[in-house]
């Protein structure tokens, strides 16, 4: 499922790494939902922070954190859009971070939507690059969880940017 080789000193330090960006995901749900107590710099902060500690994993884990925070800034435009995608996730974590990405992958710049995208095309896409063969509404998609999500992230086989192209009018 990996987009490149990971050397073992690399592939031994993918758990700690995706228990650690979970943890920040988490973080940022309860903050942006519950908390509002972490301002976006103090978030960005830990983020940061924490792709210093896991250097072979920094660049995805910043982009990760663009992802979110760009999602975050589309969803208060686009909030019946959010999770009807993935809802047969295997958990409400991995189905909400799914559609950031999904987020990330069907805008024009936060906040705005390119209309001319097939999203569902491009949510298809994502589950197959998570391993999943019978798409959206198969069986499969149950075995996706949140640490699951993440670790795909890290090593590159759940891309953060679009993978489909808008068909020529």
């Amino acid at each position: 499922m990996t987009e490149a080789t990971i050397s073992p000193e690399v592939q031994q330090m993918l758990p700690e790494a995706v228990r650690e960006v979970t943890g920040l995901y988490m973080g940022d749900q309860l903050n942006n939902f519950l908390l509002r107590d972490q301002s976006l710099q103090e978030r960005e902060q830990f983020w940061k922070e924490t792709a210093n500690e896991f250097l072979p994993f920094a660049d995805k884990i910043i982009d990760l954190w663009e992802v979110v925070t760009d999602a975050e800034t589309t969803k208060k435009g686009y909030p019946d859009f959010v999770g009807v995608h993935f809802f047969k996730a295997g958990d409400k974590e991995a189905e909400s971070l799914l559609t950031d990405v999904l987020f990330a992958r069907t805008i024009k710049s936060p906040g705005y939507m390119d209309y001319g995208m097939n999203v569902v095309k491009e949510a298809e896409v994502m589950v197959r690059e998570l391993g999943v063969q019978d798409g959206l509404g198969g069986a499969q998609i149950k075995e996706i969880t949140l640490d699951k999500t993440v670790e795909s992230v890290l090593t590159g086989s759940l891309k953060l940017i679009r993978q489909t192209q808008l068909e020529k009018k």
